[in-house]
């Protein structure tokens, strides 16, 4: 149940976007042109290193798929690859043995 309420996420919202830019130089890796940060201060929330990156547009997040981790979505496309593999193995032997029964009559 503890692992349930931790949280994954957080947005952070600045006034101005000097505030922004002021965070950036202590929070974020790499600066704005991809250098690393020399001004870098790691920052431990709940026992954890906070990784901060710049946010995309709230239209663009999947509000309800922040939980899945990247190697439950990868797995769940294998097994939605291999549902769609074996659907076709069975459509074409289906057809297979249709088409031979086809050419006894």
């Amino acid at each position: 149940m503890e692992k349930l309420r931790t949280p994954v996420c957080a947005f952070i919202t600045f006034n101005h976007q000097e505030a922004f830019e002021r965070c950036e130089e202590h929070l974020f890796k790499r600066d704005m042109l991809g250098n690393n940060n020399e001004r870098y201060d790691p920052f431990v929330f709940l026992g954890e290193e906070c990784k901060f990156i710049e946010a995309p547009e709230p239209s663009n997040v999947l509000w309800e798929n922040l939980e899945v981790t990247g190697k439950q979505r990868t797995g769940r496309k294998c097994g939605v690859y291999m549902v769609i593999f074996f659907f076709m193995v069975f459509t074409f032997v289906l057809f297979s043995v249709l088409k031979s029964k086809q050419g006894f009559n």
